[in-house]
């Protein structure tokens, strides 16, 4: 799942916030008010949907959260690390490699953990773009192009692909596999 639905959330957020400035208009302070009370709703509302996706609502509370440090992450991408900054793992988040989204070929690897030498890269993949026939060789051309690269300054040995899915339903096992160097799947 991209994290869309969650910006749109911040949007609509933002306008609430907005709206409780009022300006001085007669009323302001009561459409403040109830401008205040129905963010506090949306809040509950998106926290509720965030934990029935991540399956966690002090995770979910903690991915809010870092969705507002890093507003064009996705949900799976800030689950990840969050565990990986729980777990004292350090690492870059979203680095470049091949000039990044600047550059044709170049990509943004969502975390290098450099450990002792040997860097590992993982790429949070969403089921419905990464599963894509012609995206899957893509992300294959990609990987072989990352392994032995030097990325952030990590010499990269191992690229692990981590699936959505995983996250949610298996997060502590795929993300222990994941340090070890090894994908759930392939």
């Amino acid at each position: 799942m991209k994290g869309s639905r969650l910006k749109a959330i911040k949007s609509i957020a933002g306008r609430g916030r907005a709206a409780h400035r009022g300006g001085g208009r007669p009323g302001a302070d009561a459409i403040g008010a109830a401008a205040g009370t129905a963010l506090l709703d949306l809040r509950s509302v998106e926290l509720r949907r965030l934990t029935g996706i991540v399956g966690d609502e002090a995770l979910a509370g903690r991915v809010e959260k870092l969705a507002l440090r890093f507003p064009n992450a996705t949900i799976p991408e800030l689950s990840v690390y969050d565990w990986l900054r729980r777990q004292q793992v350090e690492f870059t988040f979203q680095g470049e490699f091949g000039g990044g989204r600047s550059l044709r070929g170049g990509a943004v690897p969502d975390f290098v953990i450099d450990q002792g030498g040997h860097g590992l890269v993982w790429r949070v993949q969403g089921e419905y773009w990464h599963s894509r026939l012609g995206n899957r060789d893509k992300d294959l051309a990609q990987k072989i192009a990352m392994t032995g690269q030097n990325i952030n300054g990590v010499r990269v040995g191992t690229v692990v692909d981590i699936w959505e899915r995983d996250i949610y339903q298996r997060r502590e096992h795929t993300l222990r596999m994941a340090l070890a160097g090894a994908s759930i799947r392939e």
